[in-house]
């Protein structure tokens, strides 16, 4: 993150509470694409995101009793005491800061008010978890502030519980998790039942992670809370078969294809994706580690298929994206990647492809949809952290 941004979010902080330098904190929480594992988290499965090198970061001081929050992006500001926090069904960004202060508060950790400026580089809508990063970037600053103690996997969990019990979003853990556990150069495999995680290395450094954004928004609580109702559904026919099964990670193929019949069939499709997904993440790790760029390709093609025919969850405009990048020679691999329904295309692609696949997709999308596409070429950075104990002094960049 460059100087000039802090010095930025640091700029409109003092214009809005003169406050003491020495208490502000800066910290960054980053965005996350998902290699494989698509709505498998909250299902107890397995799932291989990476952290973006597009994030949020925020500046703060604390306050007593109260959070407020400016965003520069959308160029408004939310305040709400600690003594009386509510949801707001028509609040699009604040309800997520003042989840993370609630469950907070619930937890018993003891933290008192803050007065701080949001900055994001996150495409909003676009698949890339920028909710989870306004929700982890607000908890480490709370930590930040009043020292207080936790761990990073229950930062994640707090940040996943915000947005899941206070929002109201029936979402997995992933992109919590990614954003404060994902490290450089890695992907997270991620047991999201048993939270047991493992780093996996890109095979090369010469491998790059591209986003191809449809640019078509969509909002995903309304997919997750269907697709997660269809699970629970058919969740609940299978237990009368399966009594020991919890969840749709504890059924098989084997499983899966003995009692299959016994599902209606939109339930069936959403049971196939889930089980086959699963199996193609464990495969996935496998192939990485093994550098076998023609597994790794096949399993996101069949991802994306999986998710198109089966989960129902693609549109036009992302089908064309992944066909387009399939046909460029160097692209090793491509598929949907977030909820659905738009956001971003995620391509593992070689460096000296770069160039063809940028040009392929800036000429031909527009033609095929009419909408201006946006590509980002994206390194993969460590996950939320303090900013200040790796930058400047403070005194320097305020």
């Amino acid at each position: 993150m460059s100087s000039e941004r802090m010095r930025i979010v640091l700029k409109e902080l003092n214009e809005i509470a003169k406050t003491d330098k020495k208490r502000v904190k800066i910290a960054r929480a980053p965005g996350r694409a998902n290699l494989i594992g698509e709505h498998t988290d909250y299902n107890e499965g397995y799932v291989l995101p990476c952290t973006v090198d597009r994030d949020i970061i925020m500046a703060a001081a604390p306050v007593h009793d109260e959070v407020v929050l400016h965003s520069i992006n959308f160029n408004s500001t939310r305040r709400f005491s600690l003594t009386d926090i509510k949801f707001d069904p028509q609040d699009h960004w604040g309800n997520y800061p003042k989840g993370v202060t609630d469950h907070l508060l619930l937890s018993g950790h003891e933290i008192d008010g803050m007065t701080g400026v949001i900055h994001s580089t996150i495409p909003i809508g676009a698949g890339l978890g920028s909710s989870a990063a306004l929700e982890v970037v607000t908890g480490l600053m709370f930590k930040l502030l009043y020292d207080v103690e936790i761990s990073p996997v229950d930062l994640a969990l707090t940040c996943f519980k915000a947005e899941n019990e206070f929002v109201g979003v029936s979402c997995g853990i992933m992109d919590q998790f990614a954003s404060v556990l994902g490290r450089q150069d890695a992907f997270l495999f991620l047991d999201c039942r048993t939270l047991g995680n493992e780093l996996v290395s890109l095979p090369s450094q010469k491998m790059r992670v591209v986003l191809l954004n449809t640019m078509v928004d969509r909002t995903a609580a309304a997919i997750l809370n269907k697709r997660e109702l269809e699970c629970r559904k058919a969740i609940k026919i299978i237990r009368r078969f399966r009594p020991k099964i919890k969840a749709l990670r504890d059924l098989s193929s084997d499983d899966f294809q003995e009692l299959k019949n016994r599902l209606p069939p939109t339930l069936r499709k959403r049971c196939q994706h889930v089980v086959y997904e699963n199996e193609r993440v464990l495969e996935m790790v496998e192939a990485l580690k093994k550098d076998d760029q023609s597994l790794v390709g096949k399993l996101m093609g069949a991802s994306h298929t999986s998710c198109r025919d089966l989960y129902e969850v693609s549109c036009r405009e992302l089908d064309i994206m992944v066909e387009m990048a399939e046909k460029i020679s160097g692209v090793i691999g491509c598929r949907m990647t977030g909820a659905g329904f738009g956001g971003c295309a995620v391509c593992l692609v070689w460096e000296w492809a770069l160039e063809e696949l940028t040009k392929s997709v800036c000429v031909e999308y527009p033609k095929r949809t009419g909408i201006k596409p946006e590509i980002y070429v994206c390194t993969i950075p460590p996950g939320a952290e303090d900013m200040l104990n790796r930058n400047e002094r403070i005194e320097e960049v305020f």
